[in-house]
């Protein structure tokens, strides 16, 4: 996609991530606030309104970017899941406010999974006031 590549192991190395069996990264070049969150086969979701497993039995938050503080240009958000059979929703959303994408071009994006080893990823795009939607899934 665009500068570095959206390197994403990279910056979770700057931020210090959690590793874990099964994460999801989310990646992209402005200064926007995108927020992940997920939703794990049983129903319930890890986003930044409940972002640790105690509140919300999925998964935690690990890295939150582009929220009110420590605002950059080349932000990562990690989410750390536990481990179930069946479908993982990937939800990205673009929050609309004054560091807004004001261009016509949307801002593009990668999310990457990591599936116990197995790594597959996910471009798009997003103008503000969006919601994308993703999945994978994890079989026994």
């Amino acid at each position: 996609p665009t500068k570095k590549d959206l390197d994403i192991k990279t910056r979770l190395n700057r931020e210090d991530a959690d590793i874990s069996e099964v994460s999801v990264s989310l990646a992209w070049d402005s200064k926007e606030d995108l927020d992940l969150s997920v939703t794990c086969p049983n129903d319930k979701t890890v986003s930044h309104q409940k972002k640790l497993l105690t509140e919300n039995s999925c998964g935690t938050l690990d890295i939150d970017a582009n929220y009110k503080i420590n605002i950059i240009g080349d932000p990562v958000e990690h989410i750390i899941l536990k481990q179930f059979n069946g479908t993982y929703k990937i939800t990205v959303k673009s929050i609309t406010n004054d560091r807004s994408n004001k261009s016509e071009s949307p801002t593009p994006f990668k999310i990457e999974v990591n599936n116990s080893g197995f790594v597959s990823r996910f471009d798009g795009s997003i103008s503000p006031g969006e919601t994308k939607f993703f999945s994978f899934d994890r079989q026994p």
